[in-house]
């Protein structure tokens, strides 16, 4: 949990000097002159979504892989049925994908629906089953289905797809 209250900390800092970073950043992108000046704000704060969003990547990440252990299975899911919070659910989710066959695709689709506003939050989701996808043989029928369910575009497929046969 320590992990989460800090990740909770550093989003809640991002959040609440949002706004000094947007102007600083877009100062930046403005003096670089990468990109026309009526695109200079959707890339600012794409640049800031997508900074938070590896952060929590990054923490989530080393939480579940700090917790992957097959002996810690049951006290992992009577934590989550404890605490039944989003953060937990995707820990839980997260640390199963660290095994070969980590992949339920119902209980993916079933937190996927629940966290259905939550774009944050499914951006994330969506990182660690492309990468679980990436790193394990997932049978067809059920990539597409995942992949149909969380809203993963085809050319992101392909890239999986393709990455692999290097």
């Amino acid at each position: 949990m320590l992990g989460l209250r800090s990740l909770n900390l550093l989003l809640k800092d991002l959040e609440d000097y949002n706004e000094i970073l947007y102007s600083k950043l877009k100062k930046t992108i403005e003096k670089k002159k990468i990109i026309a000046k009526d695109e200079i704000d959707s890339l600012t704060k794409r640049v800031i979504y997508e900074f938070a969003t590896l952060i929590s990547f990054v923490f989530i990440n080393k939480i579940s892989k700090s917790i992957a252990s097959t002996n810690l299975a049951k006290l992992i899911s009577k934590i989550n049925a404890e605490h039944s919070t989003y953060a937990t659910k995707l820990i839980s989710i997260v640390t199963k994908l660290e095994f070969k066959n980590g992949l339920d695709a119902d209980e993916l689709i079933a937190f996927n629906d629940d966290i259905k506003d939550n774009h944050f939050l499914k951006s994330i989701l969506k990182i660690f089953v492309i990468n679980h996808l990436y790193i394990f043989d997932v049978g067809y029928q059920k990539k597409q289905r995942i992949y149909d369910k969380l809203n993963i575009d085809i050319k992101r497929q392909k890239e999986i797809a393709f990455g692999k046969n290097k």
